[in-house]
């Protein structure tokens, strides 16, 4: 993205080509979810935000709190 002067955060939020899996849990079964991937499968897991009642996706970087609202392909569109 630095070489093609192209906003390398918006690649990705939205740019595609991403072959992780997520997921959600409760708050206070993340420490034993964690260990038990990591015991099991000899993986570790990324939280990377958390659900809450306000619709939207926003991104949280400090203090900054922004609307994402280009969120890529939609597989499910018609």
């Amino acid at each position: 993205a630095e070489f093609l002067r192209a906003d390398g955060r918006a690649w990705a939020l939205s740019g595609g080509e991403d072959y992780r899996l997520l997921l959600t849990v409760a708050p206070a079964k993340l420490e034993a979810l964690l260990a038990l991937v990591r015991r099991e499968l000899g993986r570790e897991l990324h939280p990377v935000g958390r659900i809450v009642a306000e619709p939207g996706v926003r991104l949280v970087d400090g203090a900054t709190r922004r609307e994402i609202t280009d969120l890529g392909y939609d597989h499910f569109r018609g």
